[in-house]
């Protein structure tokens, strides 16, 4: 576990901060229950270890605002550039409403 999991769980292999994680949730009485279940998880090759996902920050644009933006950028001058003009400058600007 990486620092950003807190100081109790930094350094811990996943099993058993795993493990301290539901202690912890019954001590403080947040725990309802604890359901085992099978899934298909994803083995490396060569080493045959569990790969789990390192989930990262998410981040989201406002698509209207940022067509909106490069539309007028279209028509202020020109860009972006399109090779050939014809058909993709079209699509490019048309293509957005299509959705």
């Amino acid at each position: 576990m990486t620092e950003a999991a807190g100081a109790e769980f930094a350094g811990l292999d996943r099993y058993k901060a795993r493990e301290l994680v539901v202690e912890k949730l019954e001590e403080l009485g947040l725990l309802e229950r604890v359901v085992d279940y099978e899934f298909a998880i994803s083995k490396c090759e060569r080493c045959k270890t569990v790969l789990e996902p390192l989930t990262s920050t998410q981040w989201f644009c406002r698509m209207d605002t940022l067509r909106d933006r490069a539309l007028a950028k279209l028509r202020e001058d020109g860009t972006p550039r399109f090779v050939p003009q014809v058909p993709y400058e079209k699509v490019y600007a048309t293509g957005w409403r299509s959705a």
